[in-house]
């Protein structure tokens, strides 16, 4: 039986080392184990030790490190295979995260102790991150299909991974024998919902803002924030006791920052505003933040602070790779009446797009500029940035709307005709539509 433990131990501290390896930053590369390797090692070691470990169960079947030890290894598996362990051509394992959690459940029924509960969260951040990637929000915005608030709920808030998490992170917090490992896991439970729902509502992608828009039709945008300031609360009572986490006063600044941009995003501009004045009173943050600096220009302008918002986004569209606030700019220069000015934002938009690799697309400055155009009387202008515009997105029926308008202006009404013909078979089928027009 000392044989049989020790063996566990070591193969399980083996699987310890190759997951927690996987995926980070190793110096040098060549020492990270690949996947390849890390399912070699389970599919040769793994499964041998759940034999093993299952014969020792039958003989103690008190012990609950062997349920947890056994859990492990389920849960690696898990990490690297999914629910199915199948491995060139061959079906190993099934159900590999419900065997998981019904050996930790086990474990703790038997020694509730706080590691147990820790790796039982930590099981449930894997089974959420699943939940996260088969939902493909992502992908399935970008091919323009609707994503409905109750999908979003079930994936984010309702799924069993999320609430599992950090109801066992806190159960562990309170059960820690040691300040240090309560901090531990107080601050997981924390950032179980900073680092996976709230970066929905601070992030640039499109699957981020239809997610805010969802947030906002259904209400839960206060909800939402209110995370934030409990992190946030968190942090600075930390900081405040001196704990052996050093905080820098820095950090805190990013936290405002990160909160406003998610009012901002999430249309709460009053929220918003207020939240990035307190980073006045802060360190800045090292790295700067150009999107803070254009959600706040958002907030304000959506306060009717045109003026003091035009400051804010000027200094995002000056930063590196901040040509894109130049579209919104631009509209800001609309609002006040200044075509000419906003059609150099757009311009410089335009011009600027091809060294900007996060955020290519210039159809909707390409839109705008048009519609400018059509204001000062430049209408030849306004259909070749129409045309433009339709060159990068065929499905926008909005394009075809406004060039068919400046076709019958030029009384090009064959033109303005055939774009007509265009647009009623967009409209027929409004779920393949995409506009690309708004931050």
């Amino acid at each position: 039986m000392k044989n049989l433990v020790y063996g566990v131990k070591t193969i399980v501290l083996m699987l310890f080392l190759c997951a927690g390896s996987f995926g980070q930053n190793c110096e040098p590369a060549s020492k990270c184990p690949s996947v390849e390797m890390i399912k070699q090692n389970l599919v040769k070691f793994g499964l041998k030790e759940i034999k093993r470990l299952t014969q020792a169960i039958k003989l103690a079947p008190s012990r609950a490190d062997l349920y947890y030890r056994r859990g492990e290894i389920y849960r690696q598996i898990f990490a690297m295979f999914g629910p199915l362990m199948e491995y060139k051509n061959t079906v190993y394992e099934r159900g590999t995260s419900e065997k998981a959690l019904a050996d930790f459940d086990k474990a703790i029924a038997l020694n509730p102790r706080a590691d147990y509960f820790a790796s039982r969260a930590f099981h449930y951040n894997q089974i959420w991150d699943q939940a996260l990637n088969e939902s493909k929000f992502l992908e399935r915005v970008q091919k323009g299909e609707k994503i409905s608030w109750s999908e979003i709920d079930s994936v984010l808030f309702t799924n069993k991974g999320f609430e599992g998490a950090e109801k066992d992170y806190l159960e562990a917090s309170k059960r820690a024998k040691t300040p240090y490992w309560q901090n531990v896991y107080q601050d997981s439970a924390l950032k179980n919902i900073y680092h996976k729902v709230l970066y929905y509502t601070e992030s640039e992608s499109s699957s981020n803002r239809v997610i805010s828009k969802a947030l906002i039709e259904s209400k839960k945008q206060t909800v939402l924030l209110s995370f934030w300031d409990k992190y946030i609360n968190f942090i600075i009572a930390r900081r405040a006791a001196q704990t052996e986490f050093k905080i820098e006063e820095s950090e805190i600044t990013g936290l405002y920052e990160r909160k406003g941009i998610a009012a901002s995003r999430l249309g709460e501009y009053k929220t918003a505003n207020e939240t990035f004045e307190k980073t006045w009173y802060l360190p800045a943050v090292p790295y700067g933040s150009a999107l803070k600096s254009f959600e706040w220009g958002r907030a304000l302008a959506n306060l009717n602070l045109i003026d003091r918002a035009i400051g804010n986004v000027e200094a995002a569209a000056n930063s590196i790779n901040g040509s894109r606030f130049n579209v919104y700019l631009g509209d800001l220069y609309i609002s006040k009446g200044d075509y000419r000015t906003a059609i150099a934002k757009y311009t410089l938009r335009i011009e600027k797009s091809t060294g900007d690799s996060f955020y290519k697309f210039t159809e909707d400055a390409y839109f705008k500029r048009g519609k400018a155009y059509l204001e000062t009387g430049e209408t030849e202008k306004a259909i070749a940035d129409f045309s433009a515009a339709i060159n990068e997105n065929e499905r926008c029926p909005q394009y075809f709307v406004f060039r068919a308008k400046a076709f019958r202006g030029l009384n090009k009404i064959e033109s303005a005709e055939s774009d007509e013909k265009t647009i009623l078979n967009l409209e027929q089928k409004p779920e393949t539509n995409v506009c690309r027009l708004d931050f």
